[in-house]
């Protein structure tokens, strides 16, 4: 069985000899994005599911990651995961992945399979930037920033006004200056809620009860959060707050959260991309600020998020190039300086606000003042 996804009118990603299960995960991952023909993008990833993989001639054990990896012949990297997954070569814009016997599709979803389809969209003359990204009066807003710094909710505060949902946490973005969903769910924290009475009020009953839990875990567990004694009371007390912050988030697939605001999702659809957001957290108290920046200071800021957010693919394709005599440079440097190229040439005619908040704060406010910016 072969099931292909296109992303964006850009790349593909094919996933063969998969079995129902799997099936089933990848297409619930790959939301708003549904199987369809193969297409004639020349740039992808195909994933081959259930096969031998090559026997390792070299062990790489753990380097203070917990990941154990090994050389193959060819130059290809095996990822003990369960059982082998081997990575891709970036020697050419059609990507090749192996899932051997004992491994899962869905496993390496995060730390294989979207990183690849973002780097191959270099190739297809189109990036993923780190953000999310709504239709607002027929223009995109994307909301880009470091990670934690509110891209979520600034985006679910657009949509309160009468934005459509284009993408969450990755936005596609094309040579012709358009944004395009990038398949990846949605995390909803509790605490935004109260801002956001139209998605509270639409919540599934899986999402209400697990708010509900957050609640309670949040009160049960107050006293180990603030927990003294010294270096171990620390550290039962950020194990703990980990656990609770995981807990208060609920997840919503992207389609999930376009039906709440009654605008269904075309994962084929693109906008033109009117204005960026750069997000830029400050201490608490301190006031909303937006001014205008150039295209250059957002595509380099742009183009190192996006290496970062990558970093466990990156560090593994560096186990490949140890493993590898003949490899080529390192790709995370190549992919960073083609993007932050590509994003100033083409951001060289896009709104890019800088926006300076605390976080987390009320999205509404926020959200109102870069509508109204974003406007003129």
């Amino acid at each position: 069985m072969s099931l292909t996804f296109d992303i964006a009118g850009r790349v593909h990603l094919t996933v063969e000899g998969a079995d129902a299960d799997a099936e089933r995960s990848i297409t619930r991952h790959m939301d708003p994005c549904v199987p369809t023909d193969a297409g004639s993008h020349s740039a992808g990833l195909r994933v081959e599911c259930g096969v031998a993989t090559a026997e390792p001639r070299e062990l790489i054990n753990p380097a203070r990651d917990g990941v154990t990896t090994a050389a193959a012949d060819g130059g290809h990297l095996l990822v003990r995961s369960g059982g082998n997954v081997v990575l891709p070569r970036h020697d050419g814009p059609q990507l090749v992945a192996q899932v051997g016997d004992g491994a899962t599709v869905s496993s390496v979803i995060r730390t294989v399979i979207r990183p690849a389809l973002q780097i191959a969209l270099v190739d297809a003359q189109a990036v993923a930037i780190h953000s999310a990204c709504v239709e607002l009066d027929g223009g995109a807003i994307a909301v880009a920033g470091w990670s934690e710094s509110g891209k979520t909710e600034i985006a679910l505060g657009l949509m309160e006004l009468g934005g459509r949902f284009i993408s969450d946490k990755w936005t596609v973005v094309g040579d012709d200056v358009s944004a395009g969903t990038f398949p990846i769910g949605v995390g909803v924290r509790r605490w935004v809620l109260g801002s956001l009475p139209t998605l509270r009020a639409a919540l599934p009953g899986r999402a209400k009860a697990r708010m509900r839990g957050a609640r309670v875990m949040d009160i049960v567990t107050s006293p180990l959060r603030h927990l003294g004694g010294g270096a171990l009371g620390s550290r039962v007390g950020a194990t703990v707050e980990r656990g609770v912050m995981v807990a208060d988030r609920v997840a919503l697939s992207p389609s999930e959260v376009a039906a709440v605001y009654g605008h269904p999702m075309d994962a084929a659809a693109t906008s033109p991309l009117r204005t960026v957001v750069m997000l830029s957290t400050i201490p608490t108290g301190g006031d909303l600020q937006i001014d205008e920046v150039d295209a250059q200071w957002a595509a380099r800021r742009l183009a190192t998020t996006a290496q970062y957010e990558r970093r466990e693919y990156f560090d593994l394709i560096e186990r490949a190039r140890y493993a590898d005599a003949s490899a080529a440079g390192s790709l995370r440097a190549e992919i960073e300086q083609r993007e932050r190229e590509f994003l100033t040439r083409v951001l060289a005619g896009v709104r890019i606000l800088r926006v300076q908040v605390p976080f987390p704060a009320d999205p509404r406010p926020v959200a109102a003042a870069i509508a109204e910016r974003a406007a003129k």
